[in-house]
């Protein structure tokens, strides 16, 4: 494989905060994500909850829920963390059209569908208000 003079100096910088840094985890926003305790994950998914369920209204069920993350890459992500997610149902809403309306959001949020439920992983979310969608073009469609 040959690297770029960009590849190689990224590479150079993030092996130089390995050496370096004091709070490695701190230093690398990744490993800050994996090591991050369910504890904490959790208690931003109780800050953000009456906050998005003001913003979707009556018609939509929040539950926050215990899960897992799948790290890794390629096809397959092999290993799995536990985490806490925000599942989310409407009445009438299919979890596909949820997902395109959290994708058509200011900025978009992405989450993952799974047994019929949107489901938003709170594992790399820092700042419960991320998740509080701007829904500039979907409220005019709910």
């Amino acid at each position: 494989m040959r690297c770029g003079k960009l590849t190689l100096a990224a590479l150079e910088a993030t092996l130089r905060l390995y050496r370096q840094a004091p709070d490695i985890t701190a230093a690398i926003p990744t490993l800050k994500a994996f090591v991050r305790p369910v504890d904490e994950i959790q208690k931003i998914g109780e800050q953000i909850m009456p906050k998005l369920q003001t913003k979707l209204g009556d018609g939509f069920q929040l539950t926050l829920e215990n899960s897992t993350s799948q790290i890794g890459s390629g096809a397959m992500p092999t290993e799995e963390l536990p985490t806490v997610v925000i599942a989310i149902e409407h009445k009438s809403l299919s979890a596909t059209r949820i997902a395109a309306e959290f994708r058509s959001a200011n900025p978009p949020i992405i989450g993952r569908i799974k047994d019929d439920r949107f489901l938003l992983d709170l594992r790399t979310i820092f700042d419960p208000l991320e998740l509080v969608p701007d829904f500039n073009r979907a409220e005019s469609s709910q």
